[in-house]
């Protein structure tokens, strides 16, 4: 799709997943599915057998063919995406479905790629983590993301341990955010990931600018806004928590295509590089870079700010930000990750500084190739999605 700006340059913006929001949009999803030719979907859920049973429930009414279920909460493993190919081949699959968490949607996502190669190419890429671009997938691929997520499933990257991999292959054909599937997500998970995305929401917000994406931009923060003044002002009962959960959901995955449509980040590939285990998760240095990211706005360009203001109806910015982290309440070395990512920050800054350090931060916005750590230097390994 192409706009023309009001100052005459082209710009070309795209959302690649499409999305089905409201009650019922499982449905409406999954009949969607079934209209591209699957009919027997393979679909994967997480190990926890009460979410799961809600979970089976709602596909028994949505798709009158029984599918097959996939219930894992193993780590992530080459053994265990061949496992799961193999299964696929054998119930003579045509079709996936990622119900959860980032993890389960990057293990379909992989899967995906698995089942358009032999086992030994596979295997090739699962160690150089580099899918080439003559890779071609054409199973139909959906999800119902709930739980520990984060908007990646209209991006073209994925983290599956401590793995990256970069492929137009991963990017979800079809995205259900329904009430019935995200009330399962807890209130930790939903105000975690509500920190991540608001750090895509506004990285978006300052490397772009036109008409098309500032609708996008605008309806990501009316979720947020909407999903904080519900939890705020309204009791948690299930109806509520249905509205909240799925509010916030919605507002990750457009805050997704807004990421997909803004490129390489080097500010988010820093905070992704801070999440290791025994240090902080993704949304710990989300939570940590964003008040820092509205203090460098507010002061350094005014007319940004006061832009961003309107996009939310002219509430203040900042305390949107603090009330979602409050909320989060996240723990850990926040005041280290805080001091790193002030540092850096005004690094980011400082364009000519920039043209000095541009190797090393084309290393971080292309992943940095680790060395095996040896006996007297553990490497540090990401925080599993």
């Amino acid at each position: 799709m192409t706009h023309s700006s009001p100052s005459k340059h082209n710009v070309v913006f795209s959302a690649p997943t499409a999305l089905f929001i409201g009650e019922l949009a499982a449905d409406a999803m999954l009949t969607e599915f079934v209209q591209r030719g699957v009919h027997k979907p393979c679909c994967l859920v997480g190990g926890h057998s009460r979410s799961n049973n809600t979970v089976r429930r709602l596909l028994h009414l949505a798709i009158p063919p029984h599918p097959v279920m996939c219930e894992t909460s193993e780590p992530p493993s080459l053994d265990l995406v061949e496992s799961l190919a193999a299964q696929y081949t054998k119930e003579a699959c045509d079709g996936l479905i990622a119900i959860g968490s980032s993890e389960i949607q990057a293990l379909a996502r992989l899967l995906r790629i698995r089942l358009s190669l032999s086992i030994e190419d596979f295997a090739r890429i699962w160690e150089s983590e580099v899918i080439g671009e003559h890779v071609r997938t054409s199973i139909p691929l959906a999800c119902l993301p709930y739980g520990d997520s984060d908007g990646n499933e209209s991006q073209t990257h994925v983290w599956y341990g401590q793995k990256r991999f970069n492929h137009p292959g991963l990017l979800v054909d079809l995205i259900g955010i329904d009430p019935r599937v995200t009330m399962l997500s807890t209130p930790q998970e939903i105000a975690a990931n509500a920190c991540t995305t608001m750090l895509n929401l506004i990285t978006t917000f300052n490397d772009t600018g036109h008409m098309i994406m500032d609708s996008y931009l605008a309806s990501g923060f009316e979720f947020l806004q909407n999903a904080l003044h519900n939890w705020v002002f309204t009791t948690h009962g299930s109806s509520s928590w249905k509205d909240i959960s799925s509010d916030m959901v919605a507002a990750q995955c457009i805050a997704g295509i807004c990421a997909y449509n803004r490129g390489n980040s080097s500010i988010v590939r820093f905070v992704e590089t801070l999440a290791v285990d025994g240090f902080a998760d993704r949304h710990q240095s989300a939570a940590s870079l964003l008040p820092v990211l509205m203090d460098g706005i507010q002061q350094d360009s005014p007319q940004q700010y006061a832009r961003l203001r309107e996009f939310l109806k002219q509430d203040d910015p900042k305390r949107l930000v603090e009330d979602w982290i409050t909320l989060f309440n996240p723990q850990g070395l926040d005041h280290i990750i805080q001091e790193l990512c002030i540092g850096t920050f005004r690094l980011f800054e400082n364009v000519g500084v920039l043209r000095d350090v541009k190797p090393m931060l084309t290393l971080l916005a292309n992943g940095v190739q680790e060395t095996p750590a040896t006996p007297s230097s553990k490497k540090p390994r990401r925080r599993n999605p």
